[in-house]
C-alpha cells in the first residue's frame, strides 16, 4: 500500500512538473513573438529567436556611483531638449523684434555723369536760354546716350529712410505668442525630465543594492536546499524517509531556484534601467 501511494504521488508530481514545463514553453513562445514584433521581423522567424546573453553567476558591479548631475550631462534626450529651447529662444527674439517700431536708413553712393536732358518749355526762351527743338530727343534716340557719355562724371550720394509702426499687426503678435509658448513648453519639458532623472537614479541605485543582497541570500538558500535534497534522497533510498517528504524537499529546491532566477532577472532589468537613466546604456 505504501509503495502504491508513493507511485501515485510520483505520477502526480510528474504531471504537475509537465504542466509547469508546458507553461514555461508557452512563455518562451510569447517572448519570442514579442521580440520579433519589436525587431520588425516576420512571424515565421519568431521560433528561431534565442537569447545571446545569460545571467551572470554573481551580481555585477555597475557604476552606480553616477550621480543625477552626471546623468543630465550624458543623456542625449536632455541635450536635444536643451537645443530645442535654445532654438526656440532665437525664434522668440526674432518674433519680438518684428513687433517693435522699425526705422531703416540706407546710404548709397557712387559716380555718375551729371547730364540731364533739357526740361521741356512751352516757349523757347522762357528760362533765359534760347532752346530749339533740336535739343529735345526721344528716349530711344542714341543722341541722348552720346551726350551722357560726353558729359562730366561726378560723385553721387543717396539716403533712403523707412519708418514702420506695428499698429494692428496681429500676425506678428501671434508669432510672438507662439514663440513664447514654444520656449515655455521646452523649459517645462527640460525641467520635468531633469526632475524625473534625479528621482529615478537614487531609486534604482537603492533597488540594485537590495537585489544584490537578495541574490546572495537566495544563492545560499539554493545551496542549502540542494544539500537537503541529497540527504533526503539517501534517506529515501535507505527507507528512512518517505517519497512524499523527498518530493516536498525537491519542490522547495525548485521554488528556490525559480526565485533565484527571478531575482537575477529583476537585477538585470534594474541595471539596464539605471544605465538608461544615466545615459550609459548605448
Amino acid at each position: 500500500d505504501v509503495a502504491g501511494i508513493d507511485v501515485t504521488r510520483s505520477r502526480a508530481r510528474t504531471a504537475a512538473v509537465a504542466t509547469d514545463v508546458e507553461g514555461a514553453r508557452l512563455s518562451v513562445i510569447s517572448a519570442q513573438g514579442a521580440l520579433a514584433d519589436a525587431m520588425g521581423a516576420a512571424g515565421s522567424v519568431a521560433p528561431s529567436l534565442t537569447t545571446t546573453d545569460a545571467f551572470p553567476p554573481a551580481p555585477l558591479s555597475p557604476e552606480v556611483s553616477a550621480s543625477a548631475r552626471d546623468a543630465l550631462n550624458q543623456r542625449a534626450d536632455v541635450k536635444a531638449l536643451a537645443s530645442y529651447v535654445d532654438s526656440s529662444r532665437v525664434f522668440l527674439a526674432a518674433a519680438r523684434a518684428e513687433t517693435r517700431a522699425r526705422f531703416d536708413l540706407r546710404f548709397s553712393g557712387g559716380f555718375a555723369q551729371r547730364y540731364f536732358g533739357p526740361v521741356f518749355q512751352s516757349l523757347g526762351d522762357e528760362n533765359g536760354q534760347h532752346l530749339t527743338n533740336d535739343l529735345y530727343v526721344k528716349y530711344y534716340d542714341p543722341t541722348g546716350f552720346g551726350r551722357a557719355l560726353k558729359d562730366k562724371w561726378e560723385p553721387i550720394g543717396l539716403v533712403t529712410a523707412t519708418f514702420q509702426l506695428p499698429i494692428g499687426n496681429n500676425a506678428a503678435l501671434g508669432r510672438l505668442a507662439q514663440a513664447q509658448a514654444s520656449v515655455r513648453d521646452g523649459e517645462i519639458r527640460v525641467t520635468d525630465l531633469g526632475r524625473t532623472i534625479q528621482h529615478n537614479v537614487p531609486k534604482l541605485v537603492e533597488q540594485i543594492d537590495r537585489l544584490r543582497s537578495e541574490w546572495a541570500q537566495q544563492q545560499d538558500v539554493v545551496v542549502q536546499y540542494g544539500t537537503a535534497l541529497d540527504d533526503a534522497q539517501r534517506l529515501w533510498g535507505a527507507g528512512s524517509m518517505t517519497l512524499f517528504d523527498t518530493l516536498v524537499t525537491e519542490q522547495q529546491l525548485t521554488s528556490a531556484r525559480l526565485r533565484l532566477v527571478q531575482i537575477k532577472r529583476d537585477y538585470a532589468a534594474a541595471v539596464a534601467r539605471l544605465r538608461r537613466e544615466t545615459g550609459t546604456l548605448v
